[in-house]
């Protein structure tokens, strides 16, 4: 049991909540309880992790998406909004050569939601919705994503404002810490691939599916 702390990264927050932990104030100790309050004054996708030095949890998995929905939602909302958080884990993995063991050596995992492919669950679409997908590059590698058959549009990057007018784009390319809502059309019915387009974080062993793989459906394709 170890103490903790917490950073909402994107939100611009009193130094009570966010600002450097200080001994009598952000620092959670074990079987304590600290309770963050604040406004939620802008709208967006952002995430939250424990502070920097508790940096070693946050590779460990300790952090999440934090989304707050604007008061006034647009009259081009979409019909889905899903979340989609990209990490990565290393495991150890024993070595055997001729039935001995031989030592251990780190296998890297690629994980969407802490599931990798084949895992991950379809993506299901019904033709004709507007989809939102909020996008959070929580590993240590760039992530070049592309789904086929679609065009991305931009709505926001790293907490900005929405972008007037929306950029277009096949393929976004998230950089580690990288927040992107993009939205699609559903307007193209079929079953489609969406994921990354290396190899190295879509593969596992050799095998794939593995990592970053994801199928996307419309739902006339979900039982085929």
């Amino acid at each position: 049991k170890t103490a903790t702390s917490l950073y909402l990264h994107g939100l611009k927050l009193p130094h009570s909540v966010s600002g450097l932990p200080r001994k009598d104030q952000g620092i959670v100790a074990p079987n304590a309880a600290f309770a963050y309050q604040f406004v939620a004054e802008k709208a967006g996708t952002f995430w939250y992790y424990p502070q920097i030095i508790h940096s070693k949890q946050k590779d460990n998995g300790l952090y999440g998406m934090l989304i707050v929905d604007p008061q006034h939602p647009s009259t081009r909302a979409p019909q889905q909004d899903i979340a989609l958080v990209f990490s990565q884990a290393l495991a150890k993995k024993s070595v055997q050569a001729a039935g001995q063991n031989q030592g251990s050596s780190l296998s890297n995992t690629y994980l969407v939601n802490g599931k990798t492919a084949p895992d991950i669950p379809p993506i299901e679409l019904r033709h004709g919705e507007r989809v939102r997908l909020r996008l959070l590059n929580a590993s240590k590698e760039a992530i070049p994503l592309h789904l086929s058959g679609h065009h991305f549009e931009i709505v926001s990057t790293n907490g900005s404002d929405p972008l007037e007018p929306h950029v277009f784009r096949d393929t976004i390319t998230l950089q580690p810490g990288d927040r992107v809502d993009a939205d699609f059309m559903a307007d193209n019915p079929g079953v489609w691939s969406f994921g990354s387009l290396l190899s190295s974080q879509s593969k596992g062993e050799g095998q794939a599916p593995a990592g970053y793989a994801m199928v996307v459906r419309y739902s006339e394709h979900a039982h085929k």
